[in-house]
């Protein structure tokens, strides 16, 4: 996706219009990459994530974790 890219008539890059992001697999190499750029340009970043200990490394880069009670004994999806 790029800026030009619009949604109703607007920039598609606003995070006014765009937050909250939610992201799946949020403590992951690519999910903590994506928190990182996301939350450094402005947007809310809601997180899924399986452990209190991955919701700590979500929150400490400042995205709000959701721990998936759903997700609890499955390994792969």
């Amino acid at each position: 996706m790029n800026d030009y890219q619009a949604i109703g008539g607007e920039r598609a890059s606003d995070p006014e219009l765009l937050s909250p992001l939610f992201l799946t697999g949020g403590s992951g190499y690519l999910g903590r990459n994506l928190i990182r750029h996301f939350v450094a340009r402005g947007f809310e970043v809601v997180a899924l994530v399986r452990s209190q200990k991955s919701a700590d490394v979500v929150r400490a880069l400042g995205a709000r974790p959701i721990v998936a009670q759903a997700m609890r004994s499955i390994f792969a999806v």
